[in-house]
């Protein structure tokens, strides 16, 4: 079992950090993402990460949406904070969601989408630098 550092729950997703040294998004199925989430995002990866930069794996729900600004400012908050981010989507709609976040909003850092967590993993392990406990 892997080594958990925390675990902040959101009203839209909750985060994780593992001590193998990347961070876990997992988005709730239906909940539109506002700026106010955005912002609540924001604060836990500053509080938390402060200037670390971590790869991600971003488990991207169904039936989820959010407005173009509210994606823009999301990607560039997880750019700042990330050095890689697998996006897993395991519905056609999420495939749809991951691939127009990454086609549209281009991330400055890696980014790829996969439909298993197993691939997903692979790929963003070379990214991996295993965090030390505070």
């Amino acid at each position: 079992m892997e080594s958990t550092l925390w675990v902040e729950e959101l009203r839209v997703c909750t985060i994780e950090e593992y001590k193998a040294g990347y961070v876990v998004m997992r988005f709730r199925n239906a909940v539109t993402m506002k700026d106010e989430d955005v912002e609540e995002m924001n604060e836990v990866f500053s509080r938390r990460l402060q200037d670390r930069k971590i790869p991600s794996l971003v488990f991207v729900s169904r039936n989820s949406s959010a407005s173009f600004e509210s994606r823009q400012k999301a990607s560039r908050i997880l750019a700042k904070y990330s050095t890689g981010q697998a996006l897993i989507a395991t519905s056609t709609f999420a495939r749809m969601l991951a691939n127009l976040y990454t086609t549209v909003n281009r991330p400055p850092v890696p980014a790829r989408v996969f439909s298993n967590e197993e691939d997903a993993r692979r790929w963003i392990s070379p990214f991996l630098r295993p965090t030390e406990e505070s």
